[in-house]
């Protein structure tokens, strides 16, 4: 069967429902408001009953009290019940007000408190027969068009993000490519060569001073000079490379007192030291001077890379709400087919999908 054709029995089908549920509405709201109107009667005419002349005073006290509140308890309850729905929901009250009337009342009144018992028991079973009718006039609900349109709304969303995100993506290419021809234009990738050839120089150079500094540390420290230098240099070799001049007048005033490898090394220093060290620094002002040359290319850029992290950001947002997107589509399919097979189990046949 096709779809259209099946929808539409499954409309007749729910039409019919309808109106045998309005039918069975209509019925027992009839046998409702019948059974209201007589416990209402059996009330009055319990409130109405005089309490026996030969019981006792106390007695006649507590039933008067009981019967006032059983009737007016029960009285409001009803006033509540409007459907059968209404009166379900009172069921479990209702109960409790069976067996909380007091003993007394019931057996000084067995037979109003039994007849209007009786009614609300019949009213009870009436509410368990309405249920089981109503049951059967209840049938899946199918919502195809609803599924269809939102299926078709979220597919042509997927679509335009598609198109927004392949803009977006073509704008963070042409901005990379101004960004890298500007970059390549002021020759970023040379300053950075030269930024890490100059450090790897540096390092060589400041670890072949250090190293010869700290062959005298240990001599130094026995010596105990006492001198601010001593302590600089025991503390921090490199001490020596920023402070040549001092280090070498140092040097220079125990010399005299160095003996074998350390005396060596002091040679080596005193002859060196001065030389290798002024390379350092001027080394050093090149390498500032030229981060500095590379620092103010990459602040030229700065903006022209914000507003490609910012595009990709946006990028980012774009793919996650497709993915969003692609996830409910899926699930509306699934929805979708089981609506479908739901509406083969009613119509009994096989309906075509589209």
């Amino acid at each position: 069967m096709k779809l259209e054709q099946a929808l539409k029995e499954y409309e007749k089908k729910i039409e019919k429902l309808k109106k045998e549920r309005a039918k069975i509405e209509k019925k027992y709201s009839k046998k409702l408001d019948k059974d209201k109107r007589e416990i209402l009667k059996r009330i009055n005419t319990l409130e109405r009953r005089e309490i026996p002349r030969d019981v006792d005073d106390r007695i006649k006290k507590i039933v008067s009290a009981e019967r006032k509140m059983y009737a007016s308890t029960l009285r409001r309850m009803l006033e509540k019940v409007e459907t059968m729905e209404d009166f379900g929901k009172l069921l479990p009250e209702l109960s409790k007000l069976h067996v909380s009337h007091g003993k007394y009342l019931l057996i000084l009144f067995e037979k109003d408190i039994y007849a209007i018992n009786k009614i609300l028991k019949r009213m009870s079973e009436e509410y368990k027969e309405y249920l089981e009718k109503i049951s059967k006039t209840q049938m899946p609900e199918i919502n195809l068009g609803d599924i269809d349109r939102e299926r078709e709304n979220i597919s042509r969303e997927i679509e335009l993000l598609i198109k927004e995100k392949r803009q977006i993506e073509a704008d963070i290419k042409r901005r990379e490519n101004e960004l890298e021809i500007f970059y390549r234009e002021a020759d970023l990738e040379g300053l950075e060569r030269e930024i890490r050839k100059i450090r790897g120089e540096l390092k060589k150079k400041e670890l072949e001073l250090r190293s010869k500094i700290s062959k005298l540390q240990k001599p130094i420290k026995r010596m105990r000079t006492g001198e601010e230098v001593a302590s600089r240099i025991i503390e921090n070799s490199y001490y020596g490379i920023e402070h040549p001049d001092e280090f070498l007048s140092f040097l220079m005033r125990i010399y005299p007192r160095l003996e074998g490898k350390y005396k060596k090394t002091a040679e080596w220093l005193l002859d060196n030291l001065k030389e290798k060290a002024g390379e350092i620094i001027e080394e050093k002002r090149r390498l500032s001077k030229i981060k500095e040359e590379r620092d103010e290319i990459l602040s030229d850029g700065r903006d022209l890379q914000e507003e490609i992290e910012l595009l990709k950001r946006k990028l980012k947002e774009k793919e996650e709400e497709i993915v969003k997107l692609k996830e409910r589509l899926e699930k509306l399919e699934a929805e979708y087919e089981e609506s479908v097979r739901k509406l083969e189990e009613i119509l009994g046949t096989e309906v075509e999908r589209r």
